[in-house]
């Protein structure tokens, strides 16, 4: 879903910053007292995508700025996440439901790809 946000916004401005899609899905999911620490959890998998590392040197992303440091960390601060009840937009899952794939993601990319 985050995908399909971020070339939702990037169609509407090819200059919105990373940082400020992350932040704007992260809204859709969690409480406005979690919107800060999904952000950063969305930050540290978009520097942590096997899938960003695969691609040609010219349109990689370059490491964004983020306060965590770990899969660990990403993964404690998940657990802090509140999600909404209802999102502002639809969504093909509920917000809840997507933080359980955000978790079983970091966990895999944890297993797979640990430095």
């Amino acid at each position: 879903m985050g995908n399909i946000y971020a070339y939702g916004k990037l169609s509407q401005n090819p200059d919105t910053p990373v940082h400020e899609i992350l932040k704007g899905f992260a809204a859709l999911i969690a409480k406005p007292e979690s919107v800060d620490g999904l952000t950063n959890i969305f930050t540290f998998m978009e520097n942590h995508s096997w899938w960003g590392s695969q691609m040609p040197p010219k349109y990689k992303l370059g490491a964004l700025p983020c306060k965590l440091a770990s899969y660990d960390e990403a993964l404690a601060a998940l657990n802090s996440v509140a999600p909404v009840e209802k999102s502002p937009a639809p969504l093909l899952i509920s917000p809840r439901a997507y933080l359980e794939r955000v978790q079983s993601t970091l966990n895999f990319m944890k297993a797979k790809y640990n430095d």
